[in-house]
């Protein structure tokens, strides 16, 4: 795949992406939230952490809270503790499903009542699926335009009737097949460059709004 990487092309949001919608969500939405990030304790989730810092106003950083969850025995309890000794607004989390689930259930244990946030890997059945009850009543921030809109609905209730639970994995391979059969329709043809500079010069309809693609294929 990576010998051609001119055809491969990022339907879901990237990392960078998520971070920026996060700064501006807090910035219009919770200018004076105490906000607390907690991020795992491993190179890839601290860089998303870092993204996150860097995306949001100086005034929103300056009093966020970045706490890491190490990988050990007892950690998500007692992290679960110190927040809820020094309760914050809203608990963004940036962690693998595992972890979060665990983390999840230590927070509804002792009853905190912070807002829960997280981002588009949260909207996987696999995680509802694991963390149950727990889950319920947190908000995610994912790459949709309109949850009322009919080309929204529609896919939901194709991938419904096909037996598909239509969590943000499903509805991506929905829109990619979505979108890369108008780009053949465009073209005329199948013929992979073809495709691909159409995928890149257009933008195109789907089921969680319009899509394009910069020259890196990213969305």
């Amino acid at each position: 795949i990576w010998r051609n990487p001119e055809t491969v092309f990022r339907i879901a949001a990237n990392d960078e992406q998520e971070a920026q919608a996060l700064g501006a969500y807090f910035a219009r939405q919770h200018d004076d939230t105490k906000l607390a990030v907690v991020h795992g304790d491993y190179f890839y989730r601290r860089t998303i952490a870092e993204t996150v810092r860097m995306a949001m106003p100086a005034e929103l950083r300056a009093r966020t809270r970045f706490e890491p969850l190490q990988n050990r025995p007892g950690a998500a309890d007692r992290l679960a503790e110190k927040l809820q000794r020094d309760p914050q607004d809203v608990i963004y989390m940036t962690l693998d499903a595992a972890q979060a689930v665990e983390f999840i259930g230590k927070l509804r244990a002792r009853n905190v009542k912070s807002l829960l946030m997280g981002g588009q890997h949260l909207l996987s059945q696999s995680f509802w699926r694991a963390a149950g009850l727990a889950a319920e009543g947190i908000h995610v921030l994912a790459p949709i335009e309109s949850l009322s809109a009919t080309s929204f609905r529609n896919a939901i209730d194709q991938l419904k009737q096909a037996g598909v639970v239509p969590d943000l994995v499903a509805l991506n391979t929905y829109v990619a097949v979505q979108t890369w059969a108008e780009a053949v329709r465009q073209t005329g043809n199948g013929v992979p460059k073809a495709v691909a500079a159409k995928l890149r010069s257009g933008e195109f309809a789907t089921a969680v709004g319009r899509m394009a693609f910069d020259r890196i294929g990213d969305r």
